[in-house]
């Protein structure tokens, strides 16, 4: 299980480039590490346009890092416990499993 986000620049110039800027980073990357070890990268779309779809899965297996500690999931993100009770005895929610979520808002034209 995990959870995404995917953004879109709606057809911008600007996004256009930036996604333009992260394969030209990809590839320089490509060129340091062994054929093997670096996972290709590659937009998406979103109604035709250019996208990023970024994801983190909710558990790692507790035999891949014994020594992570556990991490509650936020009440406002599992309230009934829902995601707690899937991870079962094999899975827990770790620092690479969790998210922050964060809101914008503007009030009197401030952004907070």
């Amino acid at each position: 299980m995990r959870q995404a986000v995917t953004i879109t620049g709606l057809g911008s110039p600007s996004f256009k480039k930036g996604v333009e800027n992260l394969n030209h980073i990809l590839l320089m990357f490509a060129n340091t590490f062994p054929d093997d070890k670096l996972n290709a990268w590659q937009y998406t779309e979103f109604q035709s346009w250019p996208a990023i779809e970024c994801y983190t899965r909710y558990y790692t297996e507790k035999r891949l890092a014994p020594q992570e500690p556990d991490v509650p999931f936020d009440t406002l993100t599992d309230p009934e416990s829902v995601l707690r009770n899937l991870a079962g005895p094999d899975f827990f929610h770790g620092r690479d499993n969790h998210v922050d979520y964060k809101e914008m808002s503007v009030k009197d034209g401030k952004i907070r």
